[in-house]
């Protein structure tokens, strides 16, 4: 289920437009589906490898985490608003499970190249220390 409100409508249920219940607040479900629609974007990126734009997604994601966090006002308030949120919440958890089973390998492949690399560091710096006999 995926909601798309034409706009924000929390000043009354009398300007209530878009698939919502009429006593629902579309300014939180807005701000939920706008995470959906971040995170959906980052497994699609993180799937095809595209590091670059899956970074900047979570950027992307981060900034409208604050910007939820920021707004006492985008609260879900009754209990059709939890219910929808909730359903939206899941989602960006299924989808912030799919990166990251996406980034893992990656993240391990690139931890074993740092970890190579700083071996090397240590041989080159424990070596260069040392004169050739002769």
């Amino acid at each position: 289920m995926t909601y798309y409100p034409s706009e924000c409508n929390k000043a009354s249920p009398a300007n209530a437009t878009g698939p919502f219940p009429p006593e629902c607040n579309s300014c939180v479900i807005e701000a939920y589906q706008q995470l959906v629609n971040i995170t959906r974007k980052m497994e699609d990126a993180a799937r095809q490898e595209n590091w670059e734009a899956t970074l900047a997604l979570g950027q992307s994601y981060v900034h409208e985490v604050e910007v939820l966090r920021n707004k006492a006002n985008l609260q879900p308030g009754n209990k059709a608003e939890r219910e929808i949120c909730s359903h939206l919440l899941r989602q960006v958890l299924m989808h912030d499970a799919a990166v990251r089973d996406a980034v893992s390998p990656e993240m391990k492949r690139l931890s074993q190249l740092l970890h190579t690399r700083n071996q090397q560091k240590k041989m080159v710096k424990a070596y260069s220390g040392m004169k050739l006999a002769g």
